[in-house]
């Protein structure tokens, strides 16, 4: 049974993770809430910086995290020697960690380096939600740990391999996010701008990155978000007849990037 060690091994490595989420994103206007109590110190015992737009956001991961965690648990306890066992109430569990709560709390606008460790930070939490994708994509019910077809990926093998690829992003979040904290904590306060600006644009554009990266094309975590890679908006014309131009490229892959008041930004890549 050495693959059944190795497999366990991986998920003891995940322990602090990590599903599914669509291949085109929109980026709202930042209302959404959670009860989760914050760990930031409050704005009545520091200068006012940047810390102070993010409140919402740095709220937000720690339920998404706690959530993650309980995810984890839920997928160790499932892995029998013979056989995986999903059931209703770990979809559930799952689903509860959507990392799209904390996206939509990141506000436009931060300086660049603020930025960065904020979206490696949820980067982090995409990557280990999307590790859940094996579970997510099947049916409550049972599946067997012995291949029935040699030589291809079974749906055990995938789950499995899946859980594993959040490995990384757990064991960097607790890091990631306090130098996210610490890095708006030494910003100044943000200069608030507009839903519709291209700065919000662009964030919208480097959130979508994050989950295409962990969920786009077959892929199910993984991917942590390190660099800005670099958004230039120039008309594309149509790469095939009656198809739809494109606004730009973010380090050479073609974008299409809308704004819709009220809803915000959606953005489609051509990938896959």
């Amino acid at each position: 049974m050495r693959k059944a060690v190795v497999a366990l091994a991986l998920l003891a490595v995940v322990a602090a993770s990590c599903a599914n989420a669509p291949t085109t994103s929109s980026k709202g206007t930042g209302s959404t809430s959670t009860s989760v109590s914050s760990t930031s110190v409050s704005s009545t015992t520091r200068p006012p910086s940047a810390l102070d737009a993010l409140t919402r956001f740095f709220t937000a991961t720690a339920g998404i995290d706690q959530n993650l965690k309980a995810a984890a648990v839920e997928a160790n306890g499932a892995i029998g020697t013979t056989q995986i066992t999903i059931t209703q109430h770990m979809l559930d569990t799952i689903a509860a960690a959507d990392p799209t709560l904390a996206a939509d709390d990141i506000p436009a606008g931060l300086p660049s380096e603020v930025l960065l460790r904020v979206l490696t930070a949820q980067s982090d939490l995409v990557s280990r939600y999307y590790a859940f994708r094996g579970f997510v994509e099947a049916q409550p019910g049972t599946i067997p740990r012995t291949n029935p077809t040699p030589g291809s990926m079974s749906a055990a093998d995938y789950l499995l391999t899946c859980l594993g690829s959040g490995g990384e992003a757990a064991s960097s979040y607790p890091a990631d996010v306090a130098a996210a904290r610490s890095a708006a904590s030494n910003a100044p306060p943000l200069t608030p701008v507009g839903p519709s600006s291209q700065a919000a644009a662009d964030l919208a554009i480097w959130l979508h990155d994050i989950v295409e990266a962990n969920s786009g094309c077959a892929s199910c975590g993984g991917a942590r978000f390190t660099s800005l890679p670099p958004i230039t908006w120039h008309h594309v014309a149509p790469l095939t007849p009656g198809g739809n131009a494109w606004d730009g490229d973010m380090a050479g892959l073609l974008f299409t990037a809308q704004y819709a008041p009220g809803q915000g930004w959606t953005v489609q890549v051509n990938a896959c």
